[in-house]
């Protein structure tokens, strides 16, 4: 009977002390064509959010997006004592790399699952560290969503997807060992509640995989160990691209790495089917510290609309954000007494009409004007 082991590692926060993933949504963000000689924003996003290898150009931007994530944690830890930077490098680099090389030889895949659009940008920075084992590693990964219990269920969709994967290209496969390790306890206790802990082991790391690289490990042998027979290695079987129907070489979307006519292997392109952002406005749902346990409480509470002193390779300067413009329509006090209709409201007394108003006593008709007394006749005069 043939059995095999697994191990998913996240990579933000577990493998690599910062987010890797926020890093480039800052960069690409303010990236504009050609601030890297003969290197547009269009080639950039592509090639980091591709399949095939990166040019030289980009690499470079994935270092100068480092230099600048770290400059900016820096100036935060400064602001704020209780911050604690991160370094924007390996926990344990070459533990890592002895790890994924080991378990490869006895017939382990070792895979990345993670929650970033960027599998290239990882593998760049695997590249530039040396770490020779992991360079050709399969990525996996999960559409960003706001709620974390629901990223944590994909991911967990996505190791059994694996698993079966792997049960249907070798129908002599009787024991399948999972090994999950990721620094959110969200994405752990789902793994660990919906399976049978005898084949499936979920390492908890808020503070990196170096912390637990000994416990992880102790139970790679065991799984070893429990095996009945020499290990195969079944991914060596497994062709992803046939799980996949309708595919295109070119707009490749498959879950696992593959191998191209040349037997290069390349990452898996991000399935975003929903919950897709654009990289040019600072949408919350391309922040993943939401996501990272609350122990290692790395940021939270990361600036949205701000760009740090840091990007000042190329000269900006902070940019504030002005107060939102209160609403046009006020809020009225509940307390306030409340106004009359408009068509009820106290108006002045109605002036009177001219034909009623108080005028002089009226001016008796002449022909009854009363006369003085009538004089009384005149006496003829005596002579």
């Amino acid at each position: 009977m043939k059995t095999k082991t697994n191990v998913f590692l996240d990579f933000d926060n577990t493998q690599f002390d910062g987010h890797l993933h926020n890093t480039m949504i800052r960069y690409t963000g303010e990236y504009e064509d050609h601030d890297i000689p003969g290197l547009t924003k269009k080639q950039l996003m592509k090639e980091l959010m591709g399949t095939g290898p990166l040019s030289e150009e980009s690499k470079q931007a994935v270092q100068e997006a480092l230099a600048d994530s770290a400059k900016i944690d820096v100036l935060k830890a400064k602001n704020n004592p209780k911050y604690k930077a991160h370094t924007f490098d390996f926990f344990d680099a070459e533990g890592l790399n002895e790890l994924a090389g080991k378990s490869k030889g006895q017939g382990v895949d070792v895979v990345v699952l993670t929650a970033s659009m960027f599998p290239n940008a990882i593998k760049a920075v695997y590249e530039m560290n040396g770490l020779t084992h992991l360079k050709d590693i399969s990525i996996i990964s999960v559409p960003i969503n706001t709620n974390r219990t629901k990223m944590a269920e994909d991911k967990n969709t996505e190791i059994q997807k694996y698993e079966e994967n792997q049960r249907l290209k070798d129908k002599e496969l009787h024991t399948v060992h999972n090994i999950f390790v990721d620094d959110s306890k969200e994405n752990i206790q789902v793994f660990t509640k919906s399976r049978n802990p005898a084949t499936n082991i979920g390492i908890l790391t808020p503070d990196g995989i170096g912390k637990v690289m000994k416990s992880l490990e102790k139970e790679i042998e065991n799984t070893l160990e429990k095996k009945s027979g020499k290990q195969e290695s079944v991914s060596a079987k497994v062709n992803p691209r046939e799980s996949v129907e309708n595919q295109n070489t070119e707009e490749e979307e498959g879950l696992y790495a593959y191998r191209d006519n040349k037997g290069e292997l390349h990452s898996s392109k991000h399935k975003y089917k929903e919950n897709v952002f654009s990289t040019g406005k600072n949408d919350m749902r391309g922040n993943l510290s939401m996501f990272t346990e609350t122990q290692n409480q790395p940021q939270r509470n990361r600036e949205q609309g701000l760009r740090a002193q840091a990007s000042h390779s190329k000269g900006m300067d902070n940019i504030q954000v002005a107060p939102a413009l209160p609403p046009r329509s006020p809020k009225v006090d509940p307390n306030a007494p409340a106004l009359p209709p408009k068509g009820k409201v106290d108006q002045a007394p109605p002036v009177p009409s001219r034909t009623k108003a108080n005028q002089a006593p009226a001016i008796p008709p002449r022909g009854k004007v009363e006369s003085a007394p009538a004089l009384p006749p005149r006496s003829p005069k005596m002579r």
